[in-house]
């Protein structure tokens, strides 16, 4: 991402995102954004293309990066709800993509469970009445 000034107040800078479709993170920045967000790489890694999509996603509609003079730092504008918030509005939407990526895997996992028990218990059940 690269941003150019294209507005000014006192003490701050409003910019317009130019984006490079060609950028592509190294394994490094993805792993280092993965763990910003949350992600374990250890116990997660199911979920690290999250992370990847996460940092080549464009701002949505009508947010724009402004920087705070006085503090040097950066935040974020949304010029429709006159709304500002210092965590990049992507890293809002991938978090919440994360966490029910995170309960779909969970249902899978249990389901297998699950499933797995009823193979078992029908198995017994087999053996038993072979037996009994």
């Amino acid at each position: 991402h690269e941003e150019t000034a294209n507005m000014s107040g006192e003490g701050f800078k409003i910019y317009k995102e130019v984006f490079d479709h060609n950028s592509e993170p190294t394994e490094e920045e993805v792993l280092e954004f993965a763990e910003s967000l949350g992600i374990s790489s250890l116990t997660e890694p199911h979920l690290l293309h999250l992370a990847r999509e996460a940092l080549l996603a464009q701002l949505p509609e009508g947010w724009k990066p402004c920087h705070a003079e006085s503090t040097d730092h950066w935040y974020y504008y949304n010029s429709v709800s006159g709304t500002t918030q210092w965590e990049h509005p992507v890293d809002t939407i991938y978090r919440q993509k994360i966490e029910e990526e995170r309960n779909k895997f969970k249902l899978h996992h249990l389901g297998s469970e699950i499933e797995g028990s009823f193979e078992i218990s029908k198995e017994l059940e087999n053996v038993c009445a072979e037996n009994g």
